[in-house]
Protein backbone atom coordinates (compact mmCIF):
# COMPACT_ATOMS: atom_id res chain seq x y z
CA UNK A 1 0.00 0.00 0.00
CA UNK A 2 1.52 3.04 -1.28
CA UNK A 3 2.24 5.52 2.18
CA UNK A 4 -0.04 7.88 3.79
CA UNK A 5 0.50 11.64 4.34
CA UNK A 6 -0.29 12.37 8.31
CA UNK A 7 -1.71 15.84 7.10
CA UNK A 8 -4.06 13.65 4.32
CA UNK A 9 -4.94 11.22 7.31
CA UNK A 10 -5.67 14.29 10.02
CA UNK A 11 -7.94 17.13 9.48
CA UNK A 12 -7.81 19.57 7.30
CA UNK A 13 -6.38 22.05 9.38
CA UNK A 14 -2.95 19.69 10.21
CA UNK A 15 -1.71 20.62 7.06
CA UNK A 16 -0.39 23.99 8.11
CA UNK A 17 1.38 21.99 10.83
CA UNK A 18 2.77 19.66 9.17
CA UNK A 19 4.89 19.88 6.06
CA UNK A 20 2.69 18.60 3.09
CA UNK A 21 5.88 16.55 2.06
CA UNK A 22 6.08 14.38 5.12
CA UNK A 23 4.73 10.86 5.27
CA UNK A 24 4.05 7.85 6.99
CA UNK A 25 2.99 4.39 6.37
CA UNK A 26 0.35 4.18 8.45
CA UNK A 27 -2.26 1.97 6.96
CA UNK A 28 -5.21 1.60 9.39
CA UNK A 29 -5.63 5.15 10.86
CA UNK A 30 -7.41 7.36 13.46
CA UNK A 31 -4.98 10.37 14.40
CA UNK A 32 -6.82 12.22 16.86
CA UNK A 33 -3.60 14.68 17.56
CA UNK A 34 -0.37 15.66 16.65
CA UNK A 35 2.49 17.00 18.49
CA UNK A 36 5.49 18.89 16.93
CA UNK A 37 8.91 18.46 18.77
CA UNK A 38 11.81 20.96 18.03
CA UNK A 39 14.11 17.81 16.95
CA UNK A 40 11.74 17.55 13.87
CA UNK A 41 9.98 14.35 15.40
CA UNK A 42 6.20 13.74 15.59
CA UNK A 43 3.91 12.38 18.36
CA UNK A 44 0.68 11.06 16.83
CA UNK A 45 -1.81 9.71 18.83
CA UNK A 46 -4.94 8.10 18.04
CA UNK A 47 -5.35 4.59 16.55
CA UNK A 48 -2.83 3.72 14.00
CA UNK A 49 -1.34 0.78 12.48
CA UNK A 50 1.67 -0.31 10.80
CA UNK A 51 2.51 -2.51 7.67
CA UNK A 52 3.43 -6.24 8.85
CA UNK A 53 1.57 -5.53 12.31
CA UNK A 54 -1.18 -7.01 13.44
CA UNK A 55 -2.27 -4.53 16.89
CA UNK A 56 -2.96 -0.72 16.75
CA UNK A 57 -0.55 1.94 18.64
CA UNK A 58 -2.37 4.34 20.45
CA UNK A 59 0.60 6.90 20.87
CA UNK A 60 4.14 6.22 18.17
CA UNK A 61 6.53 8.75 17.74
CA UNK A 62 7.62 9.32 14.07
CA UNK A 63 11.53 10.27 12.55
CA UNK A 64 11.27 13.19 10.41
CA UNK A 65 11.49 10.61 7.77
CA UNK A 66 8.26 9.54 8.23
CA UNK A 67 9.13 6.37 10.07
CA UNK A 68 8.11 5.08 13.39
CA UNK A 69 10.69 5.65 16.47
CA UNK A 70 10.55 1.58 17.73
CA UNK A 71 12.34 2.87 21.18
CA UNK A 72 9.42 5.37 21.96
CA UNK A 73 7.54 4.14 25.19
CA UNK A 74 4.07 3.81 23.84
CA UNK A 75 2.69 1.24 26.62
CA UNK A 76 1.09 4.47 28.06
CA UNK A 77 -2.24 6.30 27.22
CA UNK A 78 -2.88 7.52 24.08
CA UNK A 79 -5.70 8.15 21.37
CA UNK A 80 -6.68 11.78 22.53
CA UNK A 81 -5.60 15.18 22.45
CA UNK A 82 -1.86 15.68 23.25
CA UNK A 83 -0.81 19.04 25.00
CA UNK A 84 2.48 20.08 25.74
CA UNK A 85 3.69 20.55 29.56
CA UNK A 86 6.85 22.22 30.12
CA UNK A 87 9.22 20.14 28.82
CA UNK A 88 6.86 16.88 28.65
CA UNK A 89 3.50 16.05 27.24
CA UNK A 90 0.01 14.34 28.46
CA UNK A 91 -2.89 12.61 26.73
CA UNK A 92 -6.32 13.73 27.45
CA UNK A 93 -9.77 13.77 26.35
Amino acid sequence: MAALGVAIVACAQWSFTVDPSFQTQIVQQNVNSLLLNEDGTLIASGVMRFPGEISDKRLVRLQPNGQRDESFNNRGAGGNRLTRWQDRFYVGS
